[in-house]
């Protein structure tokens, strides 16, 4: 029964389909990936900001002692 429906459906549909979707399913799909990875930057951000920003939080040393600390 199986094979059969199987054999049915393959043979009773054409090879080549043509689809059609309209500007507005496009823009949504835009819409959706942008949004989504906008999303993930923004739950990521402190380890993002951890990853490119790390020099910027050693400690500075300094060299000379200014007049007040002698």
């Amino acid at each position: 029964m199986n094979a059969t429906l199987l054999i049915v459906l393959l043979v009773g549909f054409p090879v080549v389909s043509f689809g059609y979707t309209d500007p507005g399913t496009g823009v949504f799909l835009l819409q959706s990936l942008i949004a989504g990875s906008v999303g993930i930057i923004y739950s990521f951000r402190k380890a993002i900001s951890r990853l490119l920003f790390r020099h910027a939080e050693e400690p500075v040393q300094k060299s000379e002692q200014t007049p007040e600390q002698q």
